[in-house]
């Protein structure tokens, strides 16, 4: 059965149409080569938005589903629109990667267009990574500097933040509210301008080296990296009432007394689980007397937040 295609390319036009206008005075139609690196910046800027970012994709995919369909036809070469999907597809993958959205992943191309998409990935002498580059990674300050716009170096180190406190946020919930909050006042801070590009990008960095410093960090308290959580949790609840010596000294009871308590796949087993809690309760009250400063009920509390760091940290 031939399929009549004219209908096909009528929409497959409109969508390419509607696809370059996002990036109307960026892209010229001649050349119809990829764009170079400050244009695909450039570009990419314009997608910071998120729902704005939602309806690039959304005609994209379209405008890839109608490719699809009308290739092999040698006017999808002959007329540009193999070149203009190629152009979009780049600047849908740079986004990918700069702000972490999933919904901007290459992945679920049928295999005529993961061939078209995978000649997009060198821009001159630039490559867009696969794949969002980690935070903590050698690559990752190279990635940061190879954004040619102010917007694009602070994208790239908000979202790459966010992505990382997402993903270790319960290793060390106080640390990381802590991150998230001083994020949240620096976007909103630079958003009104009320602090200058230099300054916000120098704070950015200084949160990415606390994040990179922890190990450092418990060190210089004498504590290892698994221990840190522990301290930051109780340092948050008793701060007010004692000393960072008499809290470090908590800390390693705690972690000794949870070492002691658990037992190999203890986190699956609720009686061994309880027998973990019991051994930080009696730690916190019979140890060192922490109900006179929290009570009963702030002390439940914080043997709750201990165990739930205690079953992240210590599997077995």
């Amino acid at each position: 059965m031939v399929t009549d295609l004219s209908a096909v390319w009528e929409e497959l036009e409109k969508a390419r149409r509607e696809a370059l206008s996002f990036f109307e005075r960026l892209l010229p139609e001649e050349p119809r080569g990829l764009p170079d690196l400050e244009t695909l910046n450039r570009c990419v800027d314009l997608l910071a938005d998120e729902e704005r970012r939602k309806r690039f994709n959304g005609v994209v995919l379209k405008f890839g589903r109608l490719l699809n369909i009308v290739l092999p036809d040698p006017k999808a070469l002959e007329e540009g629109v193999v070149d203009d999907f190629r152009r979009l597809s780049a600047i849908r993958q740079a986004a990918y990667v700069r702000y972490r959205d999933k919904r901007l992943s290459p992945r679920g191309y049928v295999p005529k267009l993961m061939k078209i998409v995978s000649e997009v990935i060198e821009v001159g002498d630039f490559k867009i990574p696969d794949e969002p580059v980690p935070l903590l990674s050698d690559a990752f300050v190279d990635y940061v500097e190879l954004q040619t716009t102010e917007m694009g170096k602070a994208e790239a180190l908000r979202w790459a933040i966010e992505e990382h406190i997402e993903a270790h946020h319960h290793e060390d919930p106080v640390f990381y509210d802590s991150l998230r909050e001083r994020l949240r006042r620096l976007i909103e801070e630079f958003q009104r301008r009320a602090i200058e590009a230099e300054k916000f990008m120098r704070e950015m960095w200084q949160l990415v080296e606390e994040i990179g410093g922890r190990r450092r960090k418990a060190e210089e308290k004498g504590l290892k990296e698994e221990e840190l959580p522990f301290f930051n949790c109780l340092r948050t609840a008793l701060e007010d009432g004692w000393e960072e010596e008499q809290i470090l000294t908590l800390t390693e009871d705690v972690v000794e007394a949870v070492k002691e308590a658990i037992r190999r796949d203890w986190t699956e087993n609720e009686a061994m689980v309880r027998e973990v809690e019991k051994a930080i309760w009696d730690c916190l009250v019979l140890g060192h007397k922490v109900p006179r400063i929290l009570g009963v009920e702030g002390t439940e509390e914080l043997v709750k937040e201990l165990l739930e760091l205690a079953q992240q940290h210590f599997k077995r």
